[in-house]
């Protein structure tokens, strides 16, 4: 399967999303018109634009292969150009992190603060992805 297939078929898979093409290459929507992605491919790599935490983003531009995203960085979002399994790997993650963040309540409610996130049919909750995002400071039992 190529890299493209493995984002597109990611990112269709979590809860309420669709593709779009509003600029030319693919765009990954959720809910309301909010864009948690965008793909671009070129001949030999895919670049994946999302958007990260300030924490995410900070470790991520350490990696040569993300860069601030044009015209939306100011806003958080990095492109990271996937032209290898590792770099798949921490753009799926990355992809995961986006959708979070561009989700509305009702459906980060529905996948969970773990982000634990159905794969392939949203009617079928036996098959998933789990991932958990760290946050900094104390949980809450930390703080009594």
């Amino acid at each position: 399967m190529s890299y493209e297939q493995r984002i597109r078929e990611l990112a269709l898979s979590f809860p309420e999303t669709y593709e779009d093409s509003p600029w030319g290459h693919p765009v990954f929507k959720v809910g309301d018109n909010k864009m948690f992605a965008a793909m671009s491919d070129g001949e030999t790599s895919v670049t994946l634009t999302v958007k990260l935490t300030a924490e995410e983003r900070e470790i991520a531009l350490h990696m040569p292969y993300v860069s601030v995203a044009r015209y939306v960085g100011r806003y958080g979002w990095v492109t990271a150009t996937v032209t290898d399994d590792e770099s798949l790997e921490n753009a799926l993650e990355w992809m995961r992190e986006s959708y979070w963040l561009k989700a509305p309540a009702r459906l980060r409610g529905a996948v969970g603060r773990d982000l634990t996130i159905l794969a392939g049919t949203h009617a079928d909750p036996s098959v998933g992805l789990r991932v958990v995002v760290g946050r900094a400071g104390p949980s809450r039992s930390d703080r009594a």
